[in-house]
């Protein structure tokens, strides 16, 4: 069992607006990047990525035509998964998309909310600072079909 801690907010953020993004992205092809991005990826991961795209908010920065940044909107409706190429860290991408799904979820009527690992600090202050806030602390318990 992991402890993940539960971010939250009910504010738009503001956003940089000289940059442009895509949003939402084309499924087929995000699902390659978040499939060799995600640490919790399987071989399998693919196709259940590839529906989540389909069917849920995403957003991601390219440059040169390559997905370099990326996150979307999971299952149960959380933001998740987001990530920058090594390369391209410290430009400023993941906050333009974080801050973009959070603004398309408020315009929508919901909350946006992500869960981030106790141990990912990081992220932890990466929320912070754009002004979620940790509400609750939540067990994740994964049960995987071959563990039975």
């Amino acid at each position: 069992m992991e402890k993940l801690l539960f971010f939250r907010t009910n504010d738009k953020i503001d956003s940089d607006p000289t940059f442009s993004i895509v949003s939402p992205l084309d499924p087929h092809s995000a699902c390659e990047f978040f499939s060799r991005t995600w640490k919790y990826s399987l071989p399998t991961s693919k196709e259940a990525i590839k529906e989540l795209l389909r069917l849920n908010p995403s957003c991601g920065v390219f440059v040169d035509g390559e997905l370099v940044c990326g996150e979307f909107v999971n299952g149960v409706g959380y933001m998740g998964m987001l990530f920058t190429l090594e390369e391209h860290r410290g430009r400023g991408y993941a906050k333009i998309v974080t801050t973009t799904l959070i603004n398309s979820a408020i315009d929508h009527g919901m909350v946006p909310a992500c869960a981030i690992e106790m141990k990912n600090i990081g992220s932890q202050r990466f929320h912070e600072k754009l002004g979620m806030r940790c509400s609750h602390l939540v067990d994740l318990i994964t049960v995987r079909k071959s563990e039975f």
